[in-house]
């Protein structure tokens, strides 16, 4: 697909102050770039020359009322270029947000791969041209919208009116790959994460009240499903939830190596682990438990975090046992992200779901969509009591969505047979431990293409930075790593300041190297400015140990 000459309207802002407008770059990010090298082409993408501290106009998640946006300005493959707030012009590793296109951000294109590839090492892999993944993905939806012309389909159908033809295909693609676990499953789709962990809470607790039981939901603590005050989660430096959710959330303790070691050897702390677990649901009730909230491999909350298989079959197993149903959480750890031959981290881990949600990267990176699996068990469980299924909204199963939907799924599934996540996402780590020589500042763990850690004045007792420390963690990270060129993901835990890396799944080998070497040298300057600034102050205490119950202080 070539670049297309279109015209565009450079103002970001306006009011009656001032306005912020940006050098336009070339007619198209990268047409004309064929005969330039990288420098010339981040020159080309344009400066700012007047701009406004704070944006007024625009909300950014996590960021400071004093910080300036980033202008996303050209992409290819894994590489973004990023304008920065003085203007100056970045190419960086994606590496921070790719679970929500886990194909890449753009197509690579062999006429612009080695522009935005400055590391003449990684050049080599520059030939998908027009047969990658993300292209597929995107000739797929260009195929939609010509039948629907061709047919006379609308683009877009109500759900309240009737199912689109394509909504029904992504349907029935979901439905065929779906785990044994879930029988006959049903699916409902969804625009985001949140709204499809909702979508699977609200089936569970419409099964729950046919059956006479109460609506409540077992939460992981430090866990995250969706977005504050209208999701579920635990994670109190992010949770700022208030209302009638926290009332339906009953917390149960969480899988954390950095405890395991404390006196008690897995076993043990496995069997303490499910002790607190039935504690909690008996203090509550069972029958007053709708589901538990499963997180194979935890996110935000506890930044990519893997739990033994032993842990996650012990929670759906207790869960079954009290007739509680499973919702496993896969929006980010799902469709291949963390290995195994399967799209499914519950079959990965080994534990049956009657309920899965999916997301970020089911869309290909083209179109915000997400899904609920409905087991065959709790589908008919609603149907044979209310006759009806009510979780919907205007742009649930969007037409086009469905279309990138289907095509990505299939691009995950060739992913998955080869087992690639698996290869590469153990490269990777065991070039970040190798290189940063288990700093103690640092924890790394991991699963496939999920990788993450903490930052902590010490690793081995688990003992925090302090607060003045830990509050300018995230943005240096954010700064050092458009320096060094890979943006990772920052996250402030109750275990204090983390960090995920989630590369698209269509990097190669080749590719990790370059975003090994740069993840390195940003983790390792910013241990050191962490180190700097804990010398600098005058503290009475020497640090903050975590305890495993209460690490948000």
């Amino acid at each position: 697909m070539e670049p297309t000459n279109r015209a565009v309207d450079h103002t970001l802002f306006h009011d009656e102050h001032e306005t912020i407008t940006l050098k336009p770059p070339v007619t198209s990010i990268l047409d004309g770039a064929q005969d330039t090298d990288a420098s010339q082409l981040m020159t080309q993408t344009g400066s700012s020359t007047t701009m406004r501290a704070p944006y007024e106009g625009v909300a950014y998640i996590g960021r400071s009322k004093t910080e300036l946006p980033f202008i996303v300005r050209g992409a290819s493959g894994i590489y973004s270029v990023i304008e920065m707030s003085n203007g100056e012009s970045r190419t960086v590793i994606n590496a921070g947000s790719a679970s929500s296109n886990g194909l890449g951000c753009a197509p690579k294109r062999s006429r612009y791969d080695d522009l935005m590839r400055p590391n003449p090492a990684i050049s080599s892999s520059s030939s998908f041209a027009e047969t990658e993944p993300l292209q597929r993905v995107m000739e797929a939806v260009e195929l939609a919208q010509d039948e629907a012309r061709a047919m006379g389909l609308p683009l877009f159908s109500h759900t309240s009116l009737a199912v689109h033809p394509w909504t029904l295909s992504l349907s029935d693609h979901l439905r065929a790959l779906s785990p044994r676990c879930l029988g006959k499953a049903a699916v409902t789709l969804q625009l985001s994460g949140t709204d499809a962990v909702l979508a699977a809470v609200d089936a569970a607790q419409q099964y729950a009240k046919a059956l006479g039981r109460g609506n409540k939901i077992l939460v992981g603590h430090n866990s995250y499903h969706g977005s504050p005050d209208i999701g579920f989660g635990a994670n109190p430096k992010i949770d700022k939830r208030a209302g009638a959710l926290p009332n339906l959330q009953v917390l149960y303790p969480t899988y954390d190596p950095l405890f395991e070691g404390q006196g008690l050897s897995q076993t043990e702390y496995l069997n303490q682990l499910e002790r607190q677990l039935k504690s909690a649901i008996a203090a509550e009730g069972p029958n007053n438990i709708a589901a538990i909230l499963i997180e194979p491999v935890a996110g935000s909350g506890r930044v990519a975090q893997p739990a033994p298989d032993a842990y996650l079959q012990m929670l759906a197993s207790v869960a079954k046992a009290h007739d509680i149903m499973v919702i496993s959480d896969e929006v980010m750890c799902g469709l291949g992200r963390i290995g195994g031959t399967s799209l499914w981290a519950c079959e990965k881990f080994g534990f049956d779901a009657d309920l899965i949600v999916i997301g970020k990267s089911l869309g290909g990176g083209l179109y915000p969509i997400s899904a609920t699996l409905v087991g065959e068990q709790v589908h008919q469980g609603i149907l044979n009591s209310t006759r009806a299924y009510i979780h919907s909204h205007t742009y649930s199963g969007f037409p086009l969505g469905c279309a990138a939907a289907k095509q990505a799924l299939t691009e995950f599934e060739m992913i998955a047979k080869a087992s690639s996540s698996d290869q590469l996402g153990s490269q990777l780590l065991e070039m970040l431990k190798e290189r940063l020589h288990e700093n103690p500042h640092l924890t790394l763990h991991g699963a496939g293409l999920m990788l993450g850690g903490y930052f902590l004045k010490s690793a081995t007792t688990a003992t925090r930075f302090s607060p003045e420390t830990e509050a300018i963690a995230l943005a240096q990270l954010k700064q050092l790593g458009m320096e060094h060129g890979v943006y990772v993901y920052g996250v402030m835990t109750a275990m204090g300041p983390g960090f995920m890396c989630l590369p698209p799944l269509t990097i190669t080998s080749s590719e990790i190297q370059v975003l090994g070497e740069r993840l390195t040298n940003t983790l390792s300057d910013l241990i050191q400015i962490l180190l700097e600034k804990e010398r600098s102050i005058i503290t009475p205490h020497q640090g903050v140990a975590c305890t495993q119950n209460d690490r948000d202080r």
